[in-house]
């Protein structure tokens, strides 16, 4: 159902989880309609996405969230950032 109205852009049916959502976590928005409707698609993907893992999760597929080579890559970057910075501090004249 919640594929079919993401297909079909139904506000209808997308715009209630969105309004919840924004109500408990006490977000007070006063956007154009223009950037509710955007929004509501976005959140409504954000649904799918996470509801299609949790289905693939419980099917017996280990899905990781986010790809562990990829959080490796972010580390070793921000260790070498941080060699570079301190390096550079204590050469500073």
């Amino acid at each position: 159902m919640l594929k079919a109205a993401l297909v079909l852009g139904k506000q209808d049916v997308l715009r209630p989880p969105l309004e919840e959502f924004l109500r408990l976590y006490q977000y007070e928005l006063n956007a154009p309609e223009d950037d509710m409707r955007r929004l509501t698609l976005a959140h409504g993907r954000a649904l799918l996405r996470v509801n299609e893992k949790l289905l693939s999760r419980y099917s017996g597929n280990d899905e990781r969230w986010t790809k562990p080579a990829a959080r490796k890559a972010v580390r070793s970057q921000r260790a070498g950032r941080v060699e570079v910075v301190s390096t550079r501090a204590r050469h500073w004249p």
